[in-house]
């Protein structure tokens, strides 16, 4: 029996059976479709820049299945994709887009790099497992011809085998891919609602704008520009429009259970209640105004854009948001509720915390060495608000491996580890534990400690300086890698600083020297003494 007439023969009884399994319509006049998710399927929203996936949905209820490879039961969370393969898009290879006048005119190539088909675009997103096709034929559903597919994901995945569905549905203007992907095990018992969805696919009539390449999240970037070339009140003018056109942009499309809301200094976009959305606003908040009143000396004249946190229901949705076409968050952070032992805001403060450092002085946090960046995110990761004010801590985790060093006699003195390269402070564990609690130690210990870290951030001007020269020699000897966009900059920032950090010792050793050099052995050991008190 061929794969046709056996889902012709399992809609049989999906058709005579009640309706109240499945939820209203989806219509999406602007595409010009219309289907119906199973019930008890939530819809997900979609990244800013996500240009292929035109609606999701993720079920309420987990299914579970035993990895036979590691006796392993996991759960997951059958997912519903509609991704829309557009004709005009997938020929549509490059946007170029001049500027200025005679003379002076700049030429952007947008390389929009396009999907050839939903295989294609399969091949090229997901990331779950090793996946092949084991079964594929044709299916026609009120007059609109699908090619069906059933994909099974065998290899390099945890909780054993999995199974996607997909109904290509053909279009004159758009092809429509509707996919379901599940555990192998749960897929009979999702397989009646599954096919009654599949069988609900429309087309409708769409707007008169009909579907055009949304390059808007293109136009944003190329806006933004060099902001270095502003000046500060230029810059902040320039901030604050693309911050209004942010929030914008992230609050387009969000699901009727999700609500926006500016809780103090961050705006929020949540799935979840509104106690667990102030409580990450509030440490949000505190970081940032923590940072204002501490760092101040950091790009004093700088506008910090209010972060755009989103804050999914649970790991299964925000997995599901991480989903697609597009390779990044955007000007988002985006974070879950999480039930577990972990601080639930602990990812929330430390981006918070990265994103008023690159506002305040990008060029700086570039600079900073592995030790210092990695111990500002673990401080500020272990923070939160306490009656208004920002309360730092450390972590059981962390108290543990400070104390195994101790007890090893590999625990470093602050002048030892400010010596350490990327290579030595990442290959012990234990050591990166040193690093956030020397980092905390240099934030909020005694006024000589706070001292010591002013004075060593003041050290990296100069090595901002150099990495500036360094990028400007590779503009000058080749005009046309000038970057159009901030992201450019800091691509070629980053090239420089590659270069120079393959004498990284002696970029430590500089900075250290021109910090402390004025710093006598009684100063030293009196830090020192301060640092092994505030470990507890």
């Amino acid at each position: 029996m061929t794969m046709a007439r056996s889902l012709a023969a399992s809609l049989v009884f999906v058709a005579l059976a009640t309706t109240a399994s499945a939820q209203e319509f989806h219509q999406d006049a602007r595409l010009g479709f219309k289907i119906r998710p199973p019930k008890d399927f939530t819809k997900v929203p979609l990244k800013p820049d996500e240009e292929w996936i035109a609606v999701r949905w993720i079920s309420d209820k987990a299914f579970y299945q035993t990895d036979k490879t590691d006796g392993w039961t996991v759960d997951h969370k059958p997912e519903m994709n509609v991704i829309a393969f557009s004709h005009e898009m997938v020929n549509d290879k490059v946007d170029v887009k001049k500027e200025g006048t005679a003379g002076s005119e700049s030429t952007t190539v947008i390389i929009k790099n396009p999907y050839k088909d939903y295989r294609d675009f399969l091949k090229r997103t997901y990331n779950e497992g090793g996946f092949y096709v084991a079964a594929e034929d044709k299916a026609d559903v009120e007059g609109v011809a699908a090619d069906t597919l059933e994909i099974k994901v065998e290899r390099g995945l945890r909780g054993g085998p999995r199974k996607i569905v997909t109904w290509v549905f053909k279009g004159d203007d758009i092809d429509f891919a509707v996919q379901y992907e599940m555990f192998e095990s749960a897929w009979p018992k999702l397989k009646p609602d599954v096919l009654s969805s599949l069988r609900s696919f429309r087309r409708i009539a769409k707007d008169t704008a009909a579907l055009k390449s949304d390059t808007s999240a293109f136009e944003n970037k190329i806006k933004e520009g060099r902001l270095d070339e502003l000046s500060p009140a230029q810059r902040a003018a320039r901030r604050r429009d693309l911050e209004k056109q942010n929030e914008e942009k992230c609050t387009k499309g969000l699901p009727d259970e999700w609500t926006a809301k500016r809780y103090g200094r961050v705006y929020m976009l949540s799935h979840v209640d509104d106690k667990t959305t102030a409580k990450f606003a509030a440490d949000a908040t505190a970081v940032l105004d923590y940072l204002d009143a501490n760092l101040a000396f950091i790009g004093p004249a700088e506008y910090v854009r209010e972060p755009v946190i989103r804050i999914c229901k649970d790991y299964d949705e925000y997995h599901v948001y991480s989903k697609g076409s597009a390779y990044s968050w955007g000007d988002e952070i985006v974070t879950y509720r999480n039930t577990g032992f972990t601080s639930m805001t602990r990812g929330v403060t430390a981006d918070c915390a990265e994103h008023w450092i690159h506002e305040r002085n990008n060029d700086l946090y570039n600079a900073m060495p592995e030790w210092l960046q990695y111990g500002l995110r673990e401080a500020f990761g272990n923070s939160r608000a306490k009656n208004g004010k920002l309360e730092f801590y450390n972590d059981s985790w962390e108290r543990v491996d400070v104390a195994e060093n101790i007890r090893a006699g590999k625990f470093s003195t602050l002048k030892d580890l400010m010596h350490l390269g990327r290579e030595k402070v990442f290959s012990d564990r234990n050591k990166t534990a040193e690093c956030a609690a020397a980092t905390r130690f240099l934030l909020t210990g005694p006024k000589k400690a706070k001292d010591a870290f002013r004075a060593y951030l003041d050290a990296l001007a100069p090595i901002v300086k150099q990495l500036r020269e360094e990028r400007d020699k590779v503009l000058t000897a080749d005009p046309t890698k000038k970057p159009k966009t901030e992201e450019e900059e800091d691509a070629q920032f980053k090239e420089a600083r590659t270069k120079l950090r393959e004498a990284d010792q002696k970029v430590l050793d500089d900075t250290f020297t021109r910090a402390f050099g004025t710093m006598n052995d009684a100063d030293w050991k009196l830090l020192e003494i301060a640092y092994q008190k505030s470990l507890g």
